[in-house]
């Protein structure tokens, strides 16, 4: 049986086997597969490396080509942005991660101050940012100040979103943590490597 895959927020389709996993490997090749409790897999968008692009006047920047594809299979064609409130960046999300976050918080009391601080933080901050014809996107002020950009923009992967730096403040983060990690040995436990989705290799 062949599944659809409509242009909406989340891809999830029942898990048949290996036919179903090669076809969405072939139609998603910028997507991470991730398999549910119901036996499910969820198509969500992985930004890997980084880019560093020119700001122009207006604040415009062309989002890289390996992200705008990850992006595509959006329903948004474009992204959500907000200040990060851990680093001097930008956090950008696809539909699909952003409605995860909306659903997390959904879970929590509504009146509750942890929900009110999530609410205030992530979505009354957030910005649609949509790409032109150019496959460019508009930054605010807001953001460009928060992020301290001026001339040039660090697209930098994070797995399933991506953020944009200042890219001299990027690189001596980047190098900081690369020396932490160094330091203190930190490794990251790599588990169930191989398994496909629906069948066993």
């Amino acid at each position: 049986m062949i599944f659809p895959l409509t242009p909406i927020y989340t891809h999830v389709i029942p898990v048949t086997g290996q036919f179903v996993y090669s076809l969405c490997i072939v139609i998603c090749p910028f997507c991470v597969l991730l398999l549910s409790d119901h036996g499910l897999i969820i198509f969500m968008p992985i930004f890997l490396s980084t880019f560093i692009n020119k700001l122009d006047k207006k604040g415009r920047v062309s989002v890289p080509a390996a992200f705008r594809s990850a992006l595509s299979a959006e329903a948004f064609q474009g992204a959500v942005a907000l200040r990060s409130y851990a680093v001097p960046a930008i956090e950008v999300f696809g539909g699909s991660v952003m409605e995860r976050l909306v659903s997390q918080v959904d879970h929590m009391d509504m009146f509750s101050e942890e929900r009110q601080n999530f609410t205030a933080t992530l979505f009354a901050d957030s910005e649609l940012l949509s790409f032109d014809s150019e496959g460019r996107i508009a930054l605010s002020e807001v953001l460009l100040n928060h992020a301290q950009i001026h001339e040039k923009v660090a697209f930098v992967g994070c797995g399933t979103h991506f953020q944009i730096w200042e890219p001299g403040i990027f690189e001596a983060v980047r190098e900081k943590a690369r020396q932490k990690l160094k330091e203190e040995g930190l490794a990251l436990p790599l588990k169930n490597l191989g398994k496909v989705p629906g069948g066993e290799r």
